[in-house]
């Protein structure tokens, strides 16, 4: 059964900014057929209105009939089919930076706040398909038997590496059930074997691709279970079919150190008790089995000797 669609509302700086970028680049591909109706519009606002708030007003209303008209809209109306009826509003707001951008529940879960860069909307396609990984989550935290939060630690708050690792397992299962209901994934499978065997380098290679196949085409887990084996090495090793061994080998050469996240092709061969000690002030759920970079533990061991002499 069909539900009503949420309601839509752009802030104004985002229209304008996304209205200003998609008739320049049609205009400089040759393309003036809207360009030039916006400037002649854009011109008899600056003549009818004096005051500026009423001149503002009116520019608002300006990009906001030409980003309809630009179908600036589409994609963001496209990708809310995927939200639970209880969402019955999605403000769209501009972001910065990539860092900035994504969707987030609002407290009253039943707004949906986005943030775009307007660069975003040169590509429509991947704009859904990035809007429906980001709505993929905001089902899973609405449906009370995904168990968000439960009481259990912020894994954004736990540590790099079990953030990455969180969002990791988040993302691939996410993207895992839209390729079963028929939709684009943001990531492809492939792209997600590449990643798994970078940031679970301490684990063989087929173990991390396992570990995205288990989640790509299973069930999906729990809130509660994908922090478990985030931050759980067993729990996660047990999860891809494989036995966890004191005394494993290294990562391979190229594998991304836990610590710094950079490839690393030395990889420290010891570390002593006090240095990773150390270690773990900076990275709470680190543990030597999870090895290091020598850069990085050399630099520990450094930081260490300075605050033993006091300098």
């Amino acid at each position: 059964m069909s539900h009503a669609a949420p309601r839509i509302r752009y802030t104004a700086g985002l229209q304008e900014a996304v209205v200003e970028l998609l008739l320049r680049r049609r205009a400089e591909a040759g393309d003036a057929a809207l360009y030039e109706p916006y400037r002649r519009a854009a011109d008899r606002i600056y003549v009818q209105h004096v005051r500026p708030e009423d001149r503002r007003q009116a520019f608002r209303l300006l990009s906001a009939r030409f980003f309809e008209i630009l179908g600036g809209g589409r994609p963001v109306t496209d990708a809310a089919g995927a939200l639970p009826p209880q969402v019955d509003e999605i403000i769209v707001s501009r972001a910065w930076s990539r860092t900035e951008e994504g969707a987030d529940l609002g407290r009253d879960r039943r707004t949906v706040g986005v943030r775009l860069r307007p660069a975003r909307f040169e590509a429509p396609a991947d704009l859904t398909r990035f809007l429906r990984h980001e709505f993929g989550h905001i089902v899973d935290v609405l449906d009370e038997t995904f168990g968000y939060g439960e009481g259990l630690p912020d894994p954004a708050g736990a540590g790099r590496p079990v953030g990455e690792q969180f969002r990791f397992l988040w993302d691939c299962s996410v993207d895992g059930r839209a390729v079963r209901a028929g939709n684009s994934p943001w990531r492809t499978r492939a792209e997600y074997e590449e990643a798994g065997v970078q940031i679970f380098a301490w684990m063989p290679a087929p173990a991390a691709r396992a570990i995205v196949t288990r989640l790509w085409d299973g069930d999906r887990p729990t809130y509660p279970m994908l922090l478990r084996l985030a931050s759980d090495r067993a729990a996660l090793a047990a999860f891809a079919g494989v036995a966890v061994e004191e005394g494993d080998p290294p990562p391979p050469a190229g594998g991304r150190c836990p610590l710094c996240r950079f490839p690393t092709y030395e990889w420290a061969t010891t570390i002593e008790e006090a240095v990773a000690a150390r270690i773990r002030t900076d990275f709470p759920d680190w543990h030597p089995r999870l090895k290091a970079c020598a850069r990085c533990v050399e630099g520990y061991a450094v930081s260490l000797q300075g605050v033993l002499s006091g300098s």
